[in-house]
Order: C-alpha cells, then structure tokens, then sequence
C-alpha cells in the first residue's frame, strides 16, 4: 500500500531511500529486507520505488521472482523490467510500459526505438534476443547478459539504477554459482544499488551471516515484523473515521486479533468490514461486524491458501494441521498424527527455518500465519473423538 495507506513503516522508509539513493553520489549501500508473509515487504519496496522516481538520474527497478522457475525465463523478465523501468522514468508513459510486455514476445524492436540512442544498449538487447530464440542456449550466459544490463544501461545514458528483488529466495536453488557470479557482476556496478527481499527468514539470515555465503556481511539488513499495536489500532481508527464509519474499541480490539496486526491482513480485513458497512448501511461497526467481515475474507482466500498448502510434503501438511489445531508440544503432535515423535524435530526445524512455524515458549510451537493457521483448522476438522 501507498500513500495514506502506508503506515509504520516511516523510518524503514527513509532508510533504504537513503541508502539506495546514495549510489549517485558513490556511496550507495545494499540493502536486504527481512520478514514473514504479510509484512508488507512488497509495500515497503513500491513506497521506496515512489520516492526514488522523483529523485533525478535514478531508475528504480522493482523485479518480483516469485513463480519464476527457469534462469531463461528470470534473465527475459529482469530484462524487460529494467527497461519498462527506464522508459517510465524517462517519458512518464505508463501505458507504454504496460503495453510493452507484449511488444516483448512479439518485437523487441518496439522497446529499443526508446533506448536505441546508444549503440551499447543496442548491440546488448539484440544479442539477448537472438540468444533466446536458440534451441541450445546456455543459462548461465543469458544470467549474466540480463545481469549486466543495469549497469550497461546506466552508463551509456548516465543515470543510476536500484534494482529490487522481491522474493530473492526463489532464486537460492540456481545454487551457490549463481549467487557467486551475481555477487560478482553487483561488485563490478559502480552506478547500480541493489535490494533484495525474503520472507524466508531463516535462510535469508543465513545467506547475510554465514561466512562462507557468497553475500556474507554485504548487505544491510533491515527486518519487518507485525506493526505494533498502538500504531495499528491508530491505524484503523483513521482509517474509518476517513471515510465516515465508527468502529467501536471492541471491533478495532477484534480486528487486531484476527488479523494478528499483519499489515497485509489488517488492509484486507479493514477494506472487506468497509464494504460490509456500505452494503448494509452502516456508519458504526462493532465486534460482530469484524466477525462477519473475517469470516467472508477467509472464504475468499481459500484459492490462495489450497495453493500454498499444496507446496508441503504430506507429513508437514499433517503436522500444520495438528498445530492449527492446537497440539503445540510434539508429544501431542505425535500422538495426533500417529507418529513416533522422534521424527518431528526435523520437520519442525525445516518448519521454522522457512518461517512457517515459531516456537513461542520452549517446548511449544504454532503457525506464524493466524490467518492461515484458522483457514487449515476449518478447511481440515479433527475427527470425531479425537
């Protein structure tokens, strides 16, 4: 969220503008964002993109890598987005830059008419063309040719690109190669910043601090939780006082709860309470009204989450929904799951090491995701007797 929409995150904010910005001026710094699903990570990075467009020579680029499978595919759509970029920051033309993933698969002619002033820019963009249309092509070539191309491009028109990775961690299984020549080509840009998000924490932290990691000790990093509470709940009043609602102490106290103050799901449930209010003639909601609101969210983030739930194996589908349901100690666990409980600490520790699962006091675990964690016990009922 943007705007008046964006809450708490001020300081984070002007943090990571400041040293990304401070790459024109030679002393830029990397930046690495850590936290959980529904932080506002994303967030974060389009308010950072925002700012860094009204500053002068900067390209800010913003590159999600979720879902991307292949380096093929992850070199073409980095591509395209530094370009997309270059162009909105050059001609404020966003329904150019909308149309211009089209032109992409059919002509890539139609983006070099708006970079084609340099040769260099050219002559790149053209070989990576022709290097995707090859039957055999070598990935690690592409990388590094889409890799490059900030940096290229930055030079031969004399501005200054901040790339942002959201999701970094879905690249981690291209390998320790890929991370070592990534590092590699960042040292070798004078004139890019670089910041990387991951809501896998643990891995996230590990690629930061682990000595022998590529990325050891060479980014800073900056780390996202729940908003606090007396932020959120001002939060929510604003909100609702903005568009002429009342939401008693109690709602707001709800609203909270089952949102378990992620910034993600207070926008969503706050919204979804919202229309609630206007379909029902409404100006002042309370705790059943907060009900009623999370119940319909949930239904509607039923695909979302059969999505999810299907990436685990079937024995860590079976712990999540014994912890959803409130068996937090492994001996319950166990017993619930019918399993001798010397094979769970494995499963957890992957569990917590990908920020699905917290240990809350020693001995006890949970879901990180209340939301998540409240979908399963539904969608998932223990069994009669049980």
């Amino acid at each position: 969220m943007t705007g008046e929409y964006f809450t708490d995150r001020e300081d984070e904010l002007a943090r990571m503008v400041n040293m990304l910005s401070a790459v024109s001026s030679g002393a830029g710094s990397n930046v690495a964002l850590i936290g959980l699903r529904r932080t506002g990570k994303t967030s974060l990075f389009e308010n950072v993109r925002l700012r860094l467009m009204e500053m002068k020579k900067i390209v800010p680029v913003l590159f999600n890598c979720f879902g991307i499978s292949t380096r093929a595919r992850f070199s073409r759509v980095f591509m395209q987005e530094v370009t997309q970029a270059y162009v909105l920051k050059q001609t404020g033309d966003r329904l150019y830059k909308e149309r211009s993933a089209s032109f992409l698969k059919k002509e890539w002619q139609e983006l070099l008419k708006h970079v084609s002033d340099v040769d260099l820019s050219i002559s790149e963009f053209a070989k990576f063309h022709v290097k995707l249309r090859e039957a055999r092509v070598d990935e690690d070539e592409l990388i590094e040719m889409a890799l490059r191309y900030p940096g290229i491009l930055a030079e031969s028109k004399n501005v200054y690109f901040v790339v942002m990775i959201d999701e970094f961690q879905d690249t981690l299984k291209w390998g320790d190669d890929f991370l070592k020549n990534l590092r590699r080509i960042i040292e070798s840009q004078s004139r890019v910043a670089y910041a990387f998000s991951g809501s896998v924490t643990t891995i996230m932290k590990d690629l930061l601090y682990r000595r022998r990691s590529p990325f050891y000790r060479q980014f800073v990093e900056i780390e996202l939780g729940k908003l606090p509470t007396q932020s959120a709940r001002k939060f929510v009043f604003s909100r609702f006082q903005k568009v002429g609602m009342k939401i008693s102490n109690g709602g707001i106290d709800s609203l909270l709860e089952y949102s378990g103050s992620y910034p993600d799901y207070i926008q969503r449930l706050g919204f979804r309470l919202y229309q609630l209010g206007i379909f029902r003639g409404k100006s002042s909601l309370d705790e059943q009204d907060v009900k009623n609101a999370y119940d319909e969210m949930i239904q509607r983030l039923d695909g979302e989450f059969s999505t999810y739930f299907r990436s685990f194996t079937d024995f860590e589908k079976e712990i999540l929904i014994a912890l959803a349901h409130g068996k937090s100690n492994p001996s319950s666990m166990a017993r619930e799951i019918r399993k001798p409980i010397s094979s769970l600490p494995q499963i957890l520790n992957r569990l917590m090491s990908h920020g699905i699962v917290e240990k809350y006091v020693e001995g006890r675990y949970r879901i990180s995701d209340p939301v998540l964690s409240d979908w399963l016990a539904r969608r998932y009922p223990l069994m009669v007797g049980d």
